[in-house]
Order: C-alpha cells, then structure tokens, then sequence
C-alpha cells in the first residue's frame, strides 16, 4: 500500500516494443508524481515463436531503457522475470495495480490486438482508468 508521499499520479505502462524515450505516453511524465511500469513475464517471451538470442537481445534492451530511465531520477517499477511469479503481463500488471494504486494508468496502444483488448480490460476491474 502507497502512502501519500508515494501516491502516483500517472503509471505508465511501457511495453518491451515500446523503447522510445520520445513516446507519447511520457510527454507529460513529472518524476515527482508518475511511475514507469515495465514487466518482464515469460508468457510474452513465448508466446510467439523466437530465438534465445533474441529474446536475450529483447530483455537487455528493456533493462537498458529501464536503467536510462532511473538515471534520469524517474521512478520505474520494473518487474525481472526473476523476481515475480507472474506468469503474465495481465497478472503482473493487477498485482501492481492493486499495490501501487495509481490515479490513472498512461499508455501507447499496444500494437498487439491481444494486449490492446486485456490491459485496459485489467485496470478497469481494477477501477484504474486506462488513457
């Protein structure tokens, strides 16, 4: 449970297909208020059909961008694959939803018609807006 001093205005959701510091989504980011979010779940890495190297190739990217973030002074809630029992990002992103309790979860639309549909469908039973 977030006290006060914790609250997080904006949690905003980037995606491993998502790596770009001039996204949309952080344009109105304030690193007082807001909160990165990224997950690393297994069921992504296999849920198509991929290389090792590349999946090794996708996660260090995802670690690079979360480590540029910090080294801005932003917050980023980062989920390692090796540090949760989520099996997806569905359930990775509940459980934070209902720990972190963010007035309002920000993101780019998936480009993934699956994800498009299950994350905002995951804040809104969580009573989290989705934009």
């Amino acid at each position: 449970m977030t006290d006060a001093a914790d609250a997080i205005r904006h949690l905003v959701v980037v995606l491993g297909d998502q790596l770009d510091p001039a996204s949309a989504a952080l344009a109105d980011f304030d690193p007082t208020r807001d909160a990165v979010w990224m997950a690393e779940v297994a069921h992504e890495a296999t849920h198509a059909w991929s290389t090792q190297a590349r999946i090794a190739v996708f996660l260090a990217a995802m670690r690079q961008f979360r480590d540029a973030l910090r080294a801005r002074g932003w917050r980023v809630e980062y989920r390692a694959l090796d540090t949760h029992t989520h099996a997806t990002l569905e359930d990775a992103l509940a459980a934070d939803l209902a720990a972190l309790r963010p007035a309002r979860v920000v993101a780019v639309q998936p480009g993934e018609w699956r994800l498009a549909q299950s994350l905002p469908r995951v804040c809104a039973e969580a009573g989290v807006p989705w934009s």
